[in-house]
């Protein structure tokens, strides 16, 4: 009898608890002890946060609906990266990314599956710095600086494609939780790059911007501020 292949729309309850029980087998030789993993509705009064959530009450890892249906495919890494991410905080206190946390994803980045290794190295680094959305957003600026003025000028998609690779992540899940600033941070830097490039021909006007006029052709300094991100 031929076997029929299944195709999934979005994980079910026992997609997510069978990815639940392999990963814990993989990478936390079977210890941490069983939880639910549900999709919540974005309706949900007691949603706490924007993409996961271990409720440590009701042994149960909730999961944002939109974070699970922005995915290429329902098993991608971005729905593994999550799902891990949210079992490092299963035995310890609260929600914090304190040093138990950490620990936990510090054996991870040991991990002889290199997907799982890689992603666990650059959260730790994220979660131990502290302000990590600042972090990698305002390094995902100062690249997209340097891209606009690179000719050919990479396409809005490839950006979103670079930055994608490099989280690991899917570009739909990219597109879903920061495409609008993205793509407004993308226009100014093309504008920036534009105005230099008319202003070369006028080089004392391009001498007075250096020098302090209403944005800096010189590289930002290390060190993001949330002012400079744009946020309210």
């Amino acid at each position: 009898m031929k076997e029929r292949t299944r195709v999934y729309d979005r994980p079910t309850a026992r997609d997510l608890k069978a990815l639940f029980q392999d990963l814990n087998e993989r990478h936390f030789k079977s210890r941490l002890r069983p939880v639910r993993v549900v999709v919540m509705s974005p309706r949900w009064k007691g949603w706490h946060g924007e993409h996961g959530f271990y409720d440590s009450k009701r042994r149960t890892i909730r999961l944002a609906r939109s974070a699970v249906e922005h995915s290429d495919s329902w098993d991608n890494g971005g729905l593994r990266g999550l799902l891990l991410h949210e079992m490092c905080h299963i035995g310890t206190r609260g929600a914090s990314h304190g040093k138990h946390f950490l620990s936990k994803l510090n054996r991870l980045a040991r991990s002889k599956d290199q997907w799982v290794a890689d992603w666990a190295a650059k959260e730790a680094v994220l979660y131990r710095e502290g302000q990590p959305w600042i972090s990698i957003m305002g390094g995902y600026r100062d690249w997209m600086d340097e891209w606009a003025g690179s000719h050919p000028r990479p396409a809005f998609g490839d950006v979103i494609r670079r930055i994608a690779k490099d989280l690991p992540s899917t570009e739909a899940h990219v597109r879903h939780l920061w495409g609008k600033w993205l793509k407004r941070e993308w226009q100014r830097a093309v504008a920036r790059s534009i105005e230099f490039e008319g202003l070369r021909s006028d080089p004392s006007r391009l001498k007075a911007l250096r020098d302090g006029g209403r944005w800096s052709t010189q590289r930002a300094r290390p060190g993001i501020s949330v002012e400079r991100l744009g946020h309210d």
